[in-house]
């Protein structure tokens, strides 16, 4: 019996250092780029306007204006990692993002081009576990 829940704790966190290194990755690669374009309306010489040639993760974002003040990229970049190689870190966003992990396991999110489903074997785990 011991053995099995360590076995359903093992898998469990090889649940989340999973979603998180894929978080990881989609935050590493998707940073939101801004270009000027030349204006369709123009109303003075060289009136150009900003667009968006590339887009945050949704879930960055919602996290992002989650808080009261900015979280550093840099910093939920590393605790991404940190959680991905089973590790803790001392960052303010360490359990929140751990916590977020486990909501997306549990209840689905939406990686932007695509909502990406709950895991059935996570919420069993879950169940068992808490």
């Amino acid at each position: 019996m011991a053995n099995d829940f360590f076995k359903y704790i093992k898998d469990y966190n090889n649940f989340i250092s999973k979603l998180a290194s894929n978080l990881y990755n989609e935050l590493r690669y998707n940073k939101l780029q801004v270009v000027l374009i030349p204006a369709p309306e123009p109303k003075h010489y060289n009136h150009c306007i900003r667009v968006a040639t590339n887009h945050n993760p949704a879930w960055y974002s919602d996290f992002y204006y989650s808080f009261q003040y900015n979280p550093e990229r840099k910093e939920v970049l590393r605790t991404l990692k940190d959680i991905s190689e089973n590790k803790t870190n001392a960052t303010c966003y360490f359990e929140v993002m751990k916590d977020l992990i486990v909501e997306f396991l549990l209840h689905g999110y939406d990686v932007g081009t695509h909502n990406e489903p709950e895991s059935k074997e996570f919420k069993e785990l879950h169940e068992i576990l808490f």
